[in-house]
């Protein structure tokens, strides 16, 4: 095979999160793509837990457990909201153009961090009169045996982690929206079954797509 006919196929790229590769609580139209790709091109996504690592670091994990990267966004990264979720990207894809499908194969989604954490804000959610009091857990993640502790004596199997906000740019004129609810942007879908091998399609509204992807479970 020719060099050139084999530097004109499909590439991998890492886009790693860290300050200039994330946007903060909301998708818009107006946020700068972090990366341009192909259709075809396979992107490998790294995600931080949206937890404080100074929270983190205070219930009990080892300093050098927490990566500078995950340091570095809650220090370096200001402009945030209204929504809660980071998100890495946005991702232009060559040729989408509004009107078009845009495609999202998960080929694998992989543990990256030996922690996690759970959180109950009061009065949110879809049942915001049930939960009137904050609570957050950090749990520990065994990443060989696939496993997170989630109390004291309790360990349950971690079989299917996904990324929970997937989602393009809405349309220009809707400005900048939160990443809380989903809409025609995709976003926060919360949904478990997209997994590693899971499809998902999404409908484009400006040029380049400008996909981003966060809020990572390990479920």
């Amino acid at each position: 095979m020719d060099r050139d006919h084999r530097d004109s196929g499909p590439r991998v790229h890492e886009l790693r999160a860290d300050p200039s590769n994330v946007h903060w609580g909301y998708f818009s139209a107006a946020v700068k793509p972090v990366l341009t790709i192909n259709s075809g091109d396979t992107v490998v996504f790294e995600d931080v837990p949206r937890v404080d690592p100074e929270v983190v670091e205070q219930a009990g994990v080892p300093p050098g457990e927490i990566p500078e990267n995950h340091r570095a966004i809650y220090r370096e990264v200001h402009d945030r909201g209204p929504g809660p979720h980071i998100m890495v990207g946005p991702v232009s894809i060559t040729g989408a153009e509004p009107g078009d499908t845009l495609e999202v194969r998960i080929l694998s989604v992989e543990l990256a961090y030996t922690y996690g954490y759970n959180t109950q804000r009061p009065y949110g959610g879809t049942l915001p009169e049930e939960f009137t009091q904050f609570f957050q857990r950090i749990i520990r993640i065994d990443r060989e045996k696939q496993t997170a502790e989630v109390a004291r004596g309790v360990v349950v199997p971690l079989t299917r982690p996904f990324f929970g906000t997937m989602g393009v740019a809405p349309p220009a004129a809707l400005g900048r929206i939160s990443t809380g609810p989903p809409g025609v942007h995709t976003g926060n879908l919360d949904n478990k079954d997209l997994g590693a091998g899971s499809i998902l399609y999404m409908p484009v509204h400006v040029p380049g797509a400008l996909f981003s992807a966060g809020d990572a479970h390990a479920t």
